[in-house]
């Protein structure tokens, strides 16, 4: 290789490092010896070059909005680790359509509810619908309610609860999860159904609940803003519901099962 060609790669190099593209540069050293680039026209090259930086930096995305998603269960919640079980009265066809995530795109964004007694598996379909989200590139944030309450007494305390709303309204997808677990006093009540109601129409949302819907009216308690979001969550959202025992004990058997196997 002559010292010009040297001094070319090494300057491409720098420029790769300054405007970081790091991937582009990758791709670019990979192709200086491989046979089956040497006779490809520029065009054609440089596009896969491009192609390569753009993906590098769309999966960097997508690992970063896993990661400010805060998910509990993000490193093993996926679609196809879901078990499809017939007696869980999963809808597969709703629940892998709200995995495209055309759902939270649409011109009035809808909810979702989940639905189901303690252990049937609710907060992991809430976390797979939220990865996806954050895998197709929307900005996602999953609390659990107590943890949501501790946050805005925080925001309250500190007379920062604008910004704190601002920054839940920057998410495009909510994830609130063991909603209806706990009281809150009237003022944490008031600002926790302001976010809801800041929400509507305007953000998605995904509720995950123990309580049947038809109880959360009662919940709720405030008839005004009860019929609001009410309306809301009956109307313009989609609707899982689980039954079934509990998945805990379901796995809890397979893995003594495996374990007396070994043995």
């Amino acid at each position: 290789m002559s010292t010009k060609t040297e001094q070319c790669r090494s300057a491409i190099q720098g420029l790769c490092k300054q405007i970081k593209m790091p991937s582009f540069y990758e791709a670019y050293r990979q192709q200086w010896d491989n046979p089956s680039y040497a006779d490809m026209p520029f065009d054609p090259r440089l596009l896969l070059l491009l192609e390569a930086e753009q993906r590098a930096r769309g999966y960097k995305r997508q690992q970063r909005l896993v990661k400010n998603a805060h998910l509990p269960q993000g490193t093993m919640a996926r679609l196809e680790k879901i078990d499809w079980d017939s007696q869980r009265g999963l809808n597969r066809p709703l629940v892998e359509e709200l995995c495209d995530c055309s759902w939270l795109s649409a011109d009035r964004k809808p909810w979702v509810t989940i639905t189901g007694m303690s252990g049937v598996g609710k907060s992991y379909i809430g976390n797979v619908l939220t990865y996806q989200a954050c895998i197709h590139g929307y900005s996602s944030l999953y609390y659990r309610l107590p943890e949501l309450i501790s946050d805005i007494e925080a925001a309250l305390d500190c007379h920062r609860i604008i910004n704190f709303r601002k920054m839940l309204m920057s998410k495009s997808l909510l994830t609130i999860d063991d909603f209806g677990i706990m009281n809150m006093n009237e003022a944490i009540a008031a600002e926790f159904f302001t976010i809801l109601e800041q929400r509507m129409g305007e953000n998605s949302l995904i509720l995950i609940a123990q309580i049947p819907l038809k109880d959360w009216y009662t919940y709720i308690g405030e008839p005004i803003k009860a019929e609001a979001i009410m309306d809301r969550v009956m109307y313009q959202s989609y609707h899982i519901t689980l039954k079934g025992s509990s998945m805990r004990s379901k796995y809890a058997a397979v893995k003594t099962k495996m374990q007396e196997d070994v043995l």
